[in-house]
């Protein structure tokens, strides 16, 4: 998603999840570092 501000920064988010981990664990194994959201300002 990304979101336009009225000074003209922009703003894109993303959320993680089993994706992109973090840190490796096996099938199944909650890890809640695991669940991240990404926020970019341009």
């Amino acid at each position: 998603m990304s979101i336009t501000k009225p000074n003209g920064a922009i703003l894109f988010t993303s959320g993680k999840g089993t994706s992109e981990p973090q840190k490796q664990t096996g099938p199944n194994v909650p890890e809640p570092v695991n669940r991240y959201v990404s926020i970019t300002i341009q």
